[in-house]
């Protein structure tokens, strides 16, 4: 968070062509494959979970809501996250 906002980069293992995937964007992990990246964003529709396709810059919802500490499966079939439930009185 250089600029005080969560940003994702990638880069050759050397840390060679590093570049910028993802601004304001938290709780994010890739893929154990390394296509896609699964990071938490807002939008329209508010907070969730989003898929990013890492050689196509495509974006997918995958959840709404307040869902965090997403990682993949060691297989990246699925992703497991946590999800943060309103307070009931």
């Amino acid at each position: 968070t250089p600029n005080g906002k969560g940003e994702v980069w990638i880069m050759d293992a050397d840390g060679d062509n590093a570049r910028q995937i993802l601004d304001e964007s938290g709780s994010t992990c890739a893929s154990p494959d390394g296509k896609y990246a699964v990071f938490q964003s807002k939008d329209g529709q508010g907070t969730g979970l989003f898929r990013l396709n890492l050689s196509s810059g495509e974006k997918k919802r995958l959840t709404t809501g307040a869902d965090v500490w997403s990682t993949f499966s060691p297989d990246g079939k699925w992703v497991v996250f946590t999800r943060w439930a309103e307070q009931v009185a």
